[in-house]
């Protein structure tokens, strides 16, 4: 499987084997002027953790559209949000990563010159 963010279509879950889609998800609405892409996304396990920009961080839980044995390796899922993390007013969720039972997220507020 591949995750792959989209941007302002959210993120998809990927079957190597034949590109089909198994799951996706599209950014959450936000509140009114706030900039809401998924930016970036990161998978371990069964837990999904999305980037999407001003709207902080989201996780969902990937759990197999079927119940019973899978049909084949490339089953479809059902995502379902279990929880976000704002990071405040205009702090963009850029980039994340699990990663040695850490999750790592990037942020910013944008570019800023200096006097």
């Amino acid at each position: 499987m591949s995750l792959v963010s989209l941007g302002a279509e959210g993120f998809s879950i990927i079957c190597n084997a034949d590109g089909s889609v198994l799951a996706n998800a599209k950014p959450p609405v936000a509140a009114a002027n706030t900039i809401v892409v998924t930016n970036g996304a990161s998978i371990y396990k069964n837990l999904v953790f999305a980037a999407d920009s001003e709207a902080g961080l989201y996780m969902y839980v990937a759990t197999p559209a079927n119940v019973g044995l899978p049909t084949s390796k490339c089953q479809t899922m059902t995502l379902t949000e279990v929880g976000y993390l704002n990071f405040g007013s205009k702090i963009s969720a850029n980039a994340v990563e699990f990663k040695n039972n850490n999750l790592i997220v990037a942020t910013g507020t944008g570019v800023r010159g200096l006097a």
